[in-house]
């Protein structure tokens, strides 16, 4: 009875994702669509976001931001169960892969576009950006997940009864016999929307409010870890041409508070990244 009211609160924990994997089956140049890497496809009047060192990092200039994803919002309505996300329009994300090791990645890193589809155009990468942090072309492929916390994430802010300790191997076998499906490990990283993030070493949530509470003005409501949502994680980008862990075996995790996705405001978006 015990083990059957732990599975029931698991499950009242229980959040629908979007997984993807990422293929090399290219579709049409001019066919507007979701694609990690490449050039992006961009409004008219859409300026290239930079790194603009407003930290006065010592060792760091301007320079423009790498092109991760777009994310076209029509083409995840089958998959959008939590209706969270926009229908229409669409989503961009770049992050300071040039830099972000030293820290220096607290940057505006995601762009919400809800006009025409049909004013996007593929536009050069801007100049001074080298080839460090340039990906080919990739496309998705969606399905749908039953999705659960990490054993850090539930350690920390859901284990009531302290049943368990971080990095705890029990946890997983405990949430597979419970019907979830085991997380990723790092041979098979998908791209995530939505859900948990797969976190590799420690819980992101607390560092997405010490971003938050350091680049926002005071004027700014306070923020609790558990008003964060997981919008974008990255996974491996595998083929020929390409073989992009995001560190050693890493992956970049875009967090957003629920209030702002639900009011379509991506300007206060932090990202975290992890490796193994």
């Amino acid at each position: 009875m015990e083990k059957q009211a732990w599975i029931d609160y698991l499950k009242s924990l229980e959040k629908n994702a979007i997984t993807a994997t990422a293929s090399r089956q290219l579709k049409p140049p001019t066919q507007i669509h979701t694609k990690v890497g490449g050039i992006p496809d961009r409004p008219p009047d859409f300026e290239w976001p930079y790194f603009e060192n407003l930290r006065k990092w010592p060792t760091s200039s301007r320079h423009p931001l790498s092109f991760i994803a777009q994310i076209r919002l029509d083409e995840l309505i089958p998959y959008n169960i939590e209706l969270l996300l926009p229908n229409h329009g669409m989503l961009y994300i770049f992050f300071d892969i040039e830099a972000y090791e030293d820290g220096e990645s607290w940057v505006k890193n995601v762009f919400y576009y809800d006009g025409d589809l049909a004013l996007l155009k593929p536009h050069p990468l801007p100049e001074g950006k080298s080839d460090e942090g340039r990906f080919p072309e990739f496309t998705l492929n969606y399905q749908t997940l039953r999705d659960h916390p990490s054993c850090q994430e539930y350690c920390k802010y859901y284990d009531r009864k302290q049943k368990y300790e971080e990095w705890d191997e029990i946890y997983e076998i405990d949430a597979e016999e419970a019907g979830y499906a085991a997380r990723s490990i790092c041979d098979d990283r998908v791209f995530k929307l939505l859900g948990y993030g797969d976190i590799i070493q420690n819980e992101v949530l607390s560092s997405a409010v010490y971003q938050y509470q350091s680049l926002c003005s005071e004027s700014q409501e306070e923020s609790q870890p558990l008003d964060w949502i997981n919008l974008f994680q990255t996974g491996f980008l595998i083929s020929s041409d390409c073989q992009e862990y995001w560190g050693d075996g890493g992956s970049l995790y875009f967090y957003i508070r629920k209030q702002d996705l639900k009011n379509k405001n991506f300007h206060h978006d932090c990202v975290m990244h992890e490796c193994g």
